[in-house]
Protein backbone atom coordinates (compact mmCIF):
# COMPACT_ATOMS: atom_id res chain seq x y z
CA UNK A 1 0.00 0.00 0.00
CA UNK A 2 1.02 2.98 -0.72
CA UNK A 3 2.88 5.07 2.33
CA UNK A 4 0.73 8.80 3.25
CA UNK A 5 3.68 10.34 2.88
CA UNK A 6 3.73 8.88 -0.80
CA UNK A 7 0.43 10.59 -1.59
CA UNK A 8 1.18 13.39 0.30
CA UNK A 9 4.38 14.07 -1.87
CA UNK A 10 2.93 13.35 -5.57
CA UNK A 11 0.10 15.32 -4.57
CA UNK A 12 1.99 18.43 -4.01
CA UNK A 13 4.30 17.28 -6.53
CA UNK A 14 2.34 18.34 -9.54
CA UNK A 15 4.01 21.63 -10.05
CA UNK A 16 7.51 19.86 -10.82
CA UNK A 17 5.51 17.35 -13.20
CA UNK A 18 4.21 20.75 -15.05
CA UNK A 19 7.56 22.14 -15.17
CA UNK A 20 8.89 19.33 -16.73
CA UNK A 21 5.86 17.55 -19.07
CA UNK A 22 7.90 19.22 -22.16
CA UNK A 23 11.58 18.53 -21.27
CA UNK A 24 13.69 16.55 -24.22
CA UNK A 25 13.51 13.36 -22.07
CA UNK A 26 9.40 13.60 -21.60
CA UNK A 27 9.08 14.96 -25.12
CA UNK A 28 11.68 12.44 -26.24
CA UNK A 29 9.64 9.19 -24.66
CA UNK A 30 5.95 10.79 -26.23
CA UNK A 31 7.94 10.65 -29.75
CA UNK A 32 9.45 7.09 -29.52
CA UNK A 33 5.51 5.67 -27.87
CA UNK A 34 4.50 6.68 -31.35
CA UNK A 35 6.50 4.24 -33.19
CA UNK A 36 5.20 1.58 -31.11
CA UNK A 37 1.92 2.57 -30.66
CA UNK A 38 1.25 3.17 -34.66
CA UNK A 39 -3.21 2.88 -34.46
CA UNK A 40 -5.60 2.41 -32.09
CA UNK A 41 -4.85 0.28 -28.80
CA UNK A 42 -6.28 0.16 -25.49
CA UNK A 43 -3.46 1.83 -23.41
CA UNK A 44 -2.58 1.61 -19.44
CA UNK A 45 -0.32 4.21 -18.21
CA UNK A 46 0.92 3.16 -14.89
CA UNK A 47 1.96 5.78 -12.46
CA UNK A 48 0.45 8.45 -15.16
CA UNK A 49 0.78 11.57 -12.74
CA UNK A 50 -1.88 13.84 -14.68
CA UNK A 51 -1.44 12.23 -18.32
CA UNK A 52 1.22 13.86 -19.87
CA UNK A 53 2.90 11.25 -21.03
CA UNK A 54 0.14 9.12 -22.58
CA UNK A 55 -2.94 12.05 -23.40
CA UNK A 56 -0.98 12.20 -26.87
CA UNK A 57 -2.51 9.06 -27.69
CA UNK A 58 -6.10 10.03 -27.66
CA UNK A 59 -5.50 12.07 -30.39
CA UNK A 60 -4.79 8.56 -32.34
CA UNK A 61 -7.81 6.94 -31.32
CA UNK A 62 -6.09 4.71 -28.79
CA UNK A 63 -8.24 4.28 -25.26
CA UNK A 64 -6.18 5.40 -22.56
CA UNK A 65 -6.17 4.51 -19.00
CA UNK A 66 -4.21 5.65 -16.43
CA UNK A 67 -3.17 4.87 -12.93
CA UNK A 68 -1.36 6.96 -9.89
CA UNK A 69 -1.69 6.80 -6.48
CA UNK A 70 -2.21 11.05 -6.28
CA UNK A 71 -5.82 11.89 -6.03
CA UNK A 72 -4.77 15.79 -6.50
CA UNK A 73 -2.89 14.05 -10.25
CA UNK A 74 -5.87 12.49 -11.20
CA UNK A 75 -8.29 15.09 -10.47
CA UNK A 76 -6.08 17.34 -12.74
CA UNK A 77 -5.70 14.33 -15.30
CA UNK A 78 -9.50 14.26 -15.60
CA UNK A 79 -9.91 17.90 -15.69
CA UNK A 80 -6.82 18.38 -18.52
CA UNK A 81 -7.69 14.96 -20.93
CA UNK A 82 -11.16 14.47 -20.11
CA UNK A 83 -11.25 11.95 -23.32
CA UNK A 84 -9.00 9.49 -20.90
CA UNK A 85 -10.06 7.33 -18.11
CA UNK A 86 -8.22 8.04 -14.93
CA UNK A 87 -8.24 5.96 -11.71
CA UNK A 88 -6.40 6.82 -8.49
CA UNK A 89 -5.27 3.73 -6.53
CA UNK A 90 -2.20 1.52 -5.91
CA UNK A 91 -2.26 -1.59 -7.98
CA UNK A 92 0.16 -3.51 -6.05
CA UNK A 93 -1.80 -3.33 -2.98
CA UNK A 94 -5.44 -4.70 -4.79
CA UNK A 95 -6.86 -1.63 -6.35
CA UNK A 96 -8.31 -2.90 -9.64
CA UNK A 97 -10.33 -0.56 -11.66
CA UNK A 98 -12.11 -3.86 -13.71
CA UNK A 99 -10.12 -3.18 -17.25
CA UNK A 100 -8.80 -5.62 -19.16
CA UNK A 101 -7.70 -6.88 -22.57
CA UNK A 102 -4.95 -4.20 -22.74
CA UNK A 103 -2.55 -4.01 -25.80
CA UNK A 104 0.51 -1.86 -24.20
CA UNK A 105 1.70 -0.64 -20.92
CA UNK A 106 3.72 2.66 -20.39
CA UNK A 107 5.97 2.31 -17.59
CA UNK A 108 7.71 6.03 -17.96
CA UNK A 109 9.59 6.54 -14.93
CA UNK A 110 7.76 4.24 -12.26
CA UNK A 111 9.19 1.32 -11.64
CA UNK A 112 12.43 2.65 -9.52
CA UNK A 113 9.46 4.37 -7.63
CA UNK A 114 7.57 1.07 -6.70
CA UNK A 115 9.06 -0.86 -3.44
CA UNK A 116 11.12 -3.49 -4.94
CA UNK A 117 9.53 -6.26 -3.11
CA UNK A 118 6.72 -5.95 -5.29
CA UNK A 119 7.98 -5.64 -8.55
CA UNK A 120 7.28 -9.22 -9.37
CA UNK A 121 3.13 -9.19 -8.02
CA UNK A 122 2.89 -6.07 -10.07
CA UNK A 123 4.60 -7.39 -13.68
CA UNK A 124 2.30 -10.49 -12.86
CA UNK A 125 -0.71 -7.93 -12.20
CA UNK A 126 -0.02 -6.07 -15.71
CA UNK A 127 0.23 -10.07 -17.46
CA UNK A 128 -3.52 -10.82 -16.08
CA UNK A 129 -4.51 -7.53 -17.05
CA UNK A 130 -2.83 -7.79 -20.71
CA UNK A 131 -3.33 -9.63 -23.70
CA UNK A 132 -2.17 -12.65 -24.95
CA UNK A 133 0.27 -10.60 -27.40
CA UNK A 134 0.85 -7.52 -25.65
CA UNK A 135 3.88 -4.96 -24.95
CA UNK A 136 5.52 -3.36 -21.83
CA UNK A 137 7.06 0.41 -22.81
CA UNK A 138 9.19 1.73 -20.59
CA UNK A 139 12.12 4.17 -19.25
CA UNK A 140 13.88 3.62 -16.26
CA UNK A 141 17.20 5.16 -14.81
CA UNK A 142 20.34 3.75 -15.26
CA UNK A 143 21.50 2.26 -12.69
CA UNK A 144 25.16 2.68 -12.38
CA UNK A 145 24.27 6.34 -11.94
CA UNK A 146 21.39 5.70 -9.67
CA UNK A 147 22.57 8.43 -7.14
CA UNK A 148 23.46 11.00 -9.10
CA UNK A 149 19.84 10.86 -10.49
CA UNK A 150 17.99 10.42 -7.02
CA UNK A 151 20.02 13.44 -6.13
CA UNK A 152 18.42 15.62 -8.34
CA UNK A 153 14.08 14.96 -7.32
CA UNK A 154 14.34 12.55 -4.63
CA UNK A 155 11.33 10.78 -3.85
CA UNK A 156 10.11 8.92 -1.18
CA UNK A 157 10.82 5.48 -3.15
CA UNK A 158 14.25 5.32 -4.89
CA UNK A 159 15.16 1.75 -6.08
CA UNK A 160 18.13 0.88 -7.71
CA UNK A 161 16.57 -1.19 -10.44
CA UNK A 162 18.99 -3.66 -12.22
CA UNK A 163 18.04 -4.92 -15.77
CA UNK A 164 18.46 -8.23 -15.29
CA UNK A 165 16.18 -8.07 -12.35
CA UNK A 166 14.00 -6.16 -13.75
CA UNK A 167 13.87 -8.48 -17.05
CA UNK A 168 13.18 -11.27 -14.75
CA UNK A 169 9.71 -9.80 -12.83
CA UNK A 170 8.52 -9.26 -16.25
CA UNK A 171 8.88 -12.43 -17.48
CA UNK A 172 6.56 -13.20 -14.29
CA UNK A 173 4.10 -11.44 -16.00
CA UNK A 174 4.72 -13.82 -19.43
CA UNK A 175 6.60 -10.74 -20.81
CA UNK A 176 9.69 -12.38 -22.21
CA UNK A 177 10.61 -11.63 -25.81
CA UNK A 178 12.94 -8.24 -25.62
CA UNK A 179 11.98 -6.20 -28.46
CA UNK A 180 13.86 -3.11 -28.18
CA UNK A 181 16.49 -2.43 -25.01
CA UNK A 182 19.26 0.95 -25.07
CA UNK A 183 20.82 3.32 -23.26
CA UNK A 184 19.62 6.89 -24.20
CA UNK A 185 22.45 9.72 -23.46
CA UNK A 186 23.78 6.84 -20.69
CA UNK A 187 21.05 8.20 -18.05
CA UNK A 188 18.16 6.39 -18.94
CA UNK A 189 17.31 2.85 -20.63
CA UNK A 190 14.06 2.30 -22.72
CA UNK A 191 12.93 -0.72 -23.46
CA UNK A 192 10.10 -2.71 -25.07
CA UNK A 193 9.54 -6.02 -24.02
CA UNK A 194 6.18 -8.03 -25.41
CA UNK A 195 3.89 -10.83 -23.62
CA UNK A 196 3.72 -14.00 -25.90
CA UNK A 197 0.71 -16.27 -24.58
CA UNK A 198 -1.25 -16.23 -21.25
CA UNK A 199 0.61 -15.05 -17.87
CA UNK A 200 1.15 -17.74 -15.54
Amino acid sequence: MASKEQVEFYDNFIDHFESQMDNGRNTDFRNWTKKWIYKPKKVLDLGCAFGYNSAHLLETGCEVHGIDISPKCIMKAKRKYSKGVWHCGDITDGFDPGIRDFDCVLLSDVIEHVPKDRHEHLFHVLGEWTKPVSILIASIPNPEIHERVVQQTYQPVEEKVEIPELLQNMQEGGFKTIISLFLLQGIYYRMVVQKIGAAK
